[in-house]
C-alpha cells in the first residue's frame, strides 16, 4: 500500500482480504478457483470463478453475497465477517466499499422474508445474536412498522441488556443489531431509553456498549437534545454523553456550534474530573478541530496520560510493532508475503488517533485467522524486557484480542507481569478460557486487581461471584444479571 492508513480507508480491500486470508488459512487455501468454485458448488453454494477472483482482488465492488457464502463454506461462525465489516464500514462512509456494506443484511429484503424472521422470534424467551441480528434487519428493511412499538421498545430493551455483558460470538452481531436499529429514526428514541434505563443502575457493566450504541442514533433531534443537556448534566451523565457523542463528533454530523459547546464543556468540568472518567473525555475530545482539541488534550495528557493509547498521545512511531506482528502473522500461512491490510489495521490498532476507528480494526484483526497468532506475540511482548510503550501497547491487543487459542500465553502474562494483569484477566474472561478451578478469590485480595476480578468472575458466571470477598454494587449487579452471553 502507497500510504499508510490513518483510518479504514478501503473496506472493498479490507473485505477482499478477510475472503482471502480466511480462505488461505483453510483446508481449501491451495486450490485454484476453479477448483473452490468446484467444491462450494458441490455443497450446494453458489460461487462462481468470477466471484471468487473479484471477491478476493479488492479491485473492485464485489456481489457482498459472497460474504455469507464464504462463512458456509468455510464453516465460519454464522455473520462473523459481515457483521464485523458492516459495523466497520458504518464508521467510515465514504470509503470505497463502505456504501455497499452498510446495505448489506442477514436476511432477503423481502416481506416473506421478514415475516419468518419475526415468526421465529416472537414470543422466545431467548434469541441467539445472529437472530438477534436477523430481526433487527428485518425491522429495519421495513418500510412499514411491522409489530406494535411496545413489543419492538421491549426487545430493544433485551437486546441491549444482553449485549452489555455479551462476549466473543455473542457481542458482535448483537451489537451491529443495536447499531442497525439506532440508525432508524424510528427506533432512536427507544435506544436511548433503553441505554438510560440500562445504565442507572448501581454497579451497571457495560455502560460504554449501550452509550457507543446510542452515538449511532441518526436523529438530529435526538443528538441535538444530548448536547443541550450538557451543562446540566451529572458528571455521570456527561461522561454517558461523552460516549455517544464520539461517532457524530467523527463523522462530522455536528455544527461549529455543538463542537464548541462540547469543548466548552469538557474544558469547564476538567478541574474537578475524577482519573476514571478522563478516557471518555479524551475519547470525545479527540474528534474536535484540532484548535479545540489540543488545549484540551494536553490538560488530559498531564494530569492522566494513559487516557489516551500512548501510541497515539506520544506520537510514537509503531512501524517495529507492526512489523513484528505481521511477520509473525504471516508465518504460520504465507511466510515473507507483506502484511498488507493487516499492516494497515494493526497500525489504526496501535497509532490511530479515534477511538471508534481503534475499535473496529482490532475487531477485523479479532476475525482474521491471524487473531491468535497476534495475540501470542503480544503477550509474549507483554513478559519481555521491551521498553514499557512497546509493553503497554502489546497488553491492549492481549485484552481485545484474547480467544481460548491463546489462553496459556494469556496466564503466562497473568503470573508473571503485574502491570498487565488486568489486561490478561479480562482477556482469559472474554475468551471463555476461565473456568471454576481458577483462584479468582487471589486476584479479588488485590486492591489494584479487585474490579478485573469482580468483573471476570461475573461474566464468566464463576462461582467466586458469590464470594464474601466479592462485595459492593458491581459483584451485586452480576449476581442479578446470572453472569455473561456468549453465543
Amino acid at each position: 500500500m502507497s500510504t499508510a492508513w490513518l483510518t479504514l480507508a478501503d473496506m472493498n480491500a479490507v473485505t477482499s482480504w478477510l475472503l482471502w486470508s480466511h480462505r488461505l488459512a483453510s483446508p481449501l487455501g491451495g486450490l485454484t478457483g476453479a477448483e473452490l468454485s468446484h467444491v462450494a458448488t458441490s455443497k450446494g453454494i453458489p460461487l462462481t470463478t468470477f466471484d471468487i477472483t473479484r471477491a478476493e482482488n479488492g479491485l473492485g465492488q464485489a456481489d457482498l453475497r459472497i460474504i455469507g457464502r464464504y462463512e458456509q463454506l468455510l464453516e465460519l461462525p454464522p455473520l462473523s465477517l459481515s457483521a464485523s465489516l458492516r459495523a466497520a464500514a458504518r464508521i467510515e462512509p465514504t470509503s470505497p466499499g463502505s456504501a455497499a456494506l452498510m446495505r448489506l443484511r442477514s436476511i432477503p429484503e423481502t416481506a416473506d422474508a421478514r415475516r419468518e424472521v419475526i415468526a421465529n422470534c416472537f414470543d422466545r424467551e431467548k434469541l441467539s445474536a445472529v437472530e438477534w441480528l436477523q430481526l433487527a434487519d428485518a425491522l429495519a428493511s421495513a418500510s412499514e412498522m411491522l409489530l406494535p412499538p411496545r413489543i419492538v421498545s421491549a426487545w430493544i430493551h433485551q437486546l441491549m441488556d444482553q449485549c452489555m455483558r455479551a462476549t466473543d460470538r455473542g457481542y458482535y452481531p448483537r451489537l451491529e443489531a443495536l447499531s442497525t436499529l439506532a440508525s432508524d429514526e424510528r427506533y432512536a428514541l427507544d435506544i436511548i431509553r433503553a441505554a438510560e434505563d440500562l445504565t442507572k443502575v448501581p454497579g451497571v457493566s457495560g455502560t460504554r456498549e449501550a452509550w457507543s450504541v446510542v452515538g449511532d442514533v441518526r436523529s438530529a433531534a435526538a443528538i441535538n437534545t444530548l448536547i443541550a443537556d450538557l451543562e446540566a448534566a451529572s458528571d455521570e451523565r456527561f461522561d454517558n454523553y461523552s460516549i455517544a457523542l464520539v461517532s457524530p463528533a467523527h463523522l462530522r454530523t455536528l455544527s461549529a456550534d455543538q463542537l464548541q459547546a462540547i469543548a466548552d464543556e469538557i474544558t469547564r468540568r476538567l478541574s474537578r474530573w475524577s482519573l476514571s472518567s478522563y478516557e471518555p473525555l479524551a475519547q470525545l475530545a479527540a474528534e474536535l478541530p484540532h484548535e479545540l482539541a489540543e488545549p484540551i488534550l494536553k490538560k488530559i495528557d498531564a494530569v492522566h496520560p494513559l487516557a489516551r493509547l500512548t501510541g497515539q498521545r506520544n506520537g510514537r512511531d509503531v512501524s517495529d510493532e507492526v512489523e513484528l506482528y505481521t511477520r509473525a502473522a504471516m508465518a504460520d500461512t504465507w511466510p515473507n508475503h507483506p502484511g498488507g491490510v493487516l499492516n494497515e489495521l494493526l497500525r489504526i490498532a496501535l497509532q490511530g488517533k479515534d477511538s471508534g476507528t481503534r475499535f473496529h480494526a482490532v475487531t477485523l484483526i479479532r476475525q482474521s485467522p491471524f487473531v491468535a497468532t497476534i495475540c501470542d506475540t503480544a503477550a509474549d511482548v507483554c513478559v519481555s524486557d521491551a521498553d514499557a510503550t512497546s509493553r503497554q501497547l502489546a497488553s491492549y491487543l492481549v485484552m481485545n484480542l484474547a480467544t481460548r487459542a491463546s489462553e496459556n500465553r494469556l496466564r503466562r502474562v497473568l503470573e508473571e507481569s503485574p502491570a498487565y494483569r488486568v489486561s490478561a484477566l479480562v482477556g482469559l474472561a472474554h475468551s471463555g478460557a476461565l473456568n471454576a478451578d481458577d483462584d479468582l478469590e487471589r486476584w479479588m485480595k488485590d486492591p489494584k486487581l479487585r474490579m478485573a476480578a469482580i468483573y471476570a468472575a461475573g461474566i464468566t458466571g464463576h462461582p467466586a461471584i458469590n464470594s464474601p470477598l466479592a462485595t459492593g454494587p458491581e459483584a451485586a449487579w452480576w449476581r442479578g444479571k446470572g453472569g455473561g452471553v456468549s453465543s
